[in-house]
């Protein structure tokens, strides 16, 4: 596997986790906690995957990544 295909699938794992944790409707610390947590390994994840693709994402993947993880 290459290092653009194993980082894409941590960036597909943070995704649904993000996706998971925002679709809990109720409101806790622990939900709250929850999202951060994606968020900060999806940004993570996002540019691990962006340098593997020498800068140049696929466009289908940048489109299917929650726009919260290409923050700062």
């Amino acid at each position: 596997m290459t290092e653009a295909e194993t980082t894409l699938a941590e960036l597909d794992g943070w995704t649904m986790a993000f996706e998971n944790a925002t679709a809990d409707a109720r409101i806790s610390e622990e939900a709250e906690r929850d999202v951060a947590h994606a968020v900060r390994l999806g940004r993570e994840a996002w540019a691990a995957y962006v340098a593997a693709t020498g800068g140049e994402p696929d466009p289908d993947v940048r489109d299917r990544t929650p726009a919260v993880f290409f923050g700062a």
